[in-house]
């Protein structure tokens, strides 16, 4: 018996396949074209997560305000990381959301929450991708690590929850998304990142206990920003990716991942990844 052409599918993977390709060649290159990247997929990110926070309030349209906030922040926080530390970066991303708070105040909108939590949600995670990739001479290998346990974890979940099923784990936030799915995807991005860390020459037994940890923050940034879209009222988060919907709906993972990646390193250093 033959499978039938599913246009959907292939449209999904072709895109996919794309997006692999552009992260991976702006992870190979590093300096400014990473850091291009990184900016240009928060932009996108900012703005979707503006219209998501504009329906929350009970309205229709974006949010101005969390999209300005969330792209100052981004850029203030990258410019000071790159002239400065993590830590100053970090504190710039943090104020950001405090004098937008006290903006939204002063001026009697009741939707401070919401938008000063668009730096937290994406600046942050963002700034300390950066952060990771200019740790040299292991930026590169710790990036690729947390892209391997991510990708691998959404894959293999994927194909698991498919073939298994089960149980679900949320079905009114995530209908699709299965126990076994959860497991399978977990033991996915553990053997990803045991294998990349391996490659790396580097602690595969280290780097398969810490995936474990990243693997399950990909999950839940995967749920949190289901729950988001659903409370919302939204299936996706955007368009501009065809196949897969807005780019916060392909880096919801990351968002989770990039600052446990990050807090692992720097409390264990970079040899527990790589």
């Amino acid at each position: 018996m033959t499978r039938e052409f599913d246009p959907a599918f292939y449209k999904r993977l072709t895109s996919g396949l794309a997006l692999v390709v552009i992260a991976m060649a702006g992870l190979w290159f590093g300096g400014w074209a990473f850091d291009v990247l990184v900016v240009a997929a928060a932009g996108f990110m900012a703005y979707e997560y503006g219209r998501i926070a504009g329906r929350l309030g009970g309205g229709t349209g974006f949010n101005y305000l969390t999209i300005v906030a969330t792209g100052l922040a981004t850029l203030l926080g990258v410019a000071a990381l790159l002239l400065g530390t993590v830590d100053l970066a970090l504190a710039v991303v943090a104020l950001v959301a405090l004098a937008t708070v006290a903006l939204a105040a002063l001026f009697g909108r009741n939707d401070g929450d919401r938008a000063a939590f668009g730096p937290l949600y994406i600046a942050v995670p963002c700034v300390l991708i950066i952060d990771l990739r200019l740790g040299e001479p292991r930026g590169f290998t710790m990036v690729l690590w947390m892209f391997a346990v991510i990708w691998s974890t959404d894959t293999v979940a994927y194909l698991v929850g498919r073939s298994v099923g089960g149980p679900k784990v949320a079905p009114a936030i995530s209908p699709g998304k299965t126990w076994s799915g959860c497991l399978g995807g977990a033991i996915g991005g553990v053997l990803a990142g045991a294998l990349v860390a391996t490659l790396a020459n580097g602690m595969p037994l280290a780097a398969a206990f810490a995936a474990l940890f990243v693997s399950i923050a990909g999950q839940l940034g995967d749920l949190f920003e289901s729950r988001l879209k659903r409370v919302a009222g939204l299936k996706d988060s955007g368009r501009v990716i065809p196949g897969h919907g807005g780019v916060l709906d392909r880096l919801d993972a990351v968002l989770f991942a990039a600052p446990v990646t990050s807090l692992l390193v720097y409390a264990f250093g970079p040899g527990v990844l790589t």
